[in-house]
């Protein structure tokens, strides 16, 4: 043996190199993201070639997707003024070090090492004040599969784009709809409405309370200020109170934001009991509902969509009797249905919203499933033509006991006098069954 042959092909490129004998390791570099074909053969004084040792491989680029895909700790980041605010994906293994470089307040070169123990923490501020208008840069070492090499990712500048949770956007879309003065269809919240805002109410079950961070002004947190129930609802923890399915980050935010902003937290009834007990946060009792001026629409008519089987009376009519006692319960189905009831004003009249009313549920009544949780309003002038009366096709409803909702219309007051309702049924035990107190119009 004179030289060792190396030759390695992707299909479209070929190369190869001719050692020294007795050369034992060769690095190839420059390869590109495919899977190559390594030859490895011996050849003689006259250039004789031996039979061939083929093996595949494919090289760790930066195009690699476990390359792509290995951690970079820092799953979230929010710039409160000059705070850096970090939410992480954990320490993965392989992993070897980690570090952001960043500019500090002060104009100097930071550099902060991450580890396991600060990569465990549900959120972490970052000890420097830094310069946010400066790019935050993070470094990363680690090992990959049965690579033995160190392999140092590409740097990755963290996002100075304000991010928000899924369900903070729907309600943001829910309660302001989305021709972009606060957010818009694509789920863009104004960068403005969240840097000047200083009051934001909740009324919404939500996964964490991490979105404030957005709001570098913000001074007071009402929650369940618009949520209207009665003694029995108030009570009721699985109808009554809304949730915070991640109080370990809700509370560290509420803390964070108590420091930077003076943030306070005003909390009507029971909702929201998941979080610690602070200073800053306020029990403020029941939410009262406002004086409104509803409509007399006793005398209007009232149609179904689906008829009564014979023999049995639902009763539409009690949905407009101002009567929270009586209340609309259409006959058992095997399947579900959704049930349209217009209702004829007779003439038009000048209103703001729609006010709904739950059934009052005794506590031996098991009939609480049966409330509806959803429910499409349509509103139509005596023109005929119907128009969503809110901002979503359909509007989530509280179903605790007795629950009152008032339903603004999108436009604000609007010349009305049909009004259509969707309201679908719920399965129970076997069958679907539905039923409601009250359905108003006010002024």
């Amino acid at each position: 043996i004179d030289k060792v042959k190396v030759k390695w092909t992707n299909d479209i490129d070929t190369d190869s190199v001719l050692l020294d004998r007795g050369t034992t390791t060769y690095s190839i570099d420059n390869l590109g993201n495919s899977t190559y074909k390594i030859i490895v053969s011996s050849l003689d004084k006259d250039s004789n070639e031996s039979l061939e040792n083929a093996i595949y491989s494919r090289p760790y680029t930066n195009q690699h997707e476990e390359v792509v895909s290995f951690s970079r700790v820092v799953a979230k980041q929010y710039f409160l003024d000059n705070n850096l605010i970090m939410l992480f994906s954990g320490w993965q293994n392989g992993l070897e070090t980690a570090n952001l470089k960043y500019t500090k307040k002060d104009g100097s070169e930071g550099n902060f090492e991450l580890n396991e123990d600060i990569a465990s923490k549900p959120i972490y501020v970052l000890p420097d004040e830094i310069d946010p208008s400066k790019p935050v840069t993070l470094y990363r070492t680690g090992h990959i599969g049965s690579c033995k090499d160190l392999i140092e990712f590409d740097p990755y500048e963290l996002s100075k784009e304000p991010t928000y949770t899924s369900d903070f956007k729907e309600f943001l879309k829910t309660k302001y709809g989305t021709d972009g003065k606060i957010i818009n269809s694509t789920g863009n919240v104004s960068d403005n409405w969240a840097k000047n805002l200083q009051t934001l109410e909740l009324d919404v079950d939500i996964n964490s309370l991490e979105d404030l961070f957005n709001m570098p002004n913000l001074k007071k947190l009402v929650v369940g200020k618009n949520t209207y129930l009665t003694e029995a609802g108030a009570n009721d923890t699985a109808r009554g109170q809304y949730k915070i399915f991640d109080p370990t980050i809700s509370n560290k935010v509420l803390e964070i934001m108590h420091q930077h902003t003076g943030l306070v937290v005003e909390r009507y009834n029971k909702h929201y009991q998941e979080l610690s007990k602070e200073s800053f946060i306020k029990d403020m009792g029941a939410a009262h509902l406002p004086t409104i001026d509803c409509y007399d629409i006793s005398k209007a008519s009232i149609k179904c969509n689906i008829a009564d089987q014979d023999g049995y009376n639902s009763h539409p009519e009690y949905l407009i009797d101002s009567k929270a006692s009586t209340c609309w319960k259409p006959f058992s189905t095997s399947s579900q249905q959704t049930y349209i009831l217009t209702i004829d004003l007779g003439k038009e009249v000048e209103a703001s919203g729609i006010k709904v009313v739950q059934k009052s549920f005794s506590e031996s009544d098991q009939d609480n499933d049966i409330a509806p949780q959803k429910m499409s309003i349509k509103i139509a002038d005596k023109s005929g033509g119907l128009n969503d009366a809110t901002y979503v096709e359909e509007n989530t409803l509280g179903t605790s006991t007795g629950q009152t909702i008032l339903l603004p219309f999108s436009n604000g007051k609007q010349k009305v006098r049909y009004i259509q309702v969707g309201i679908p049924s719920q399965y129970y035990f076997g069958t679907f069954d539905v039923t409601l107190a009250e359905i108003g119009i006010y002024k």
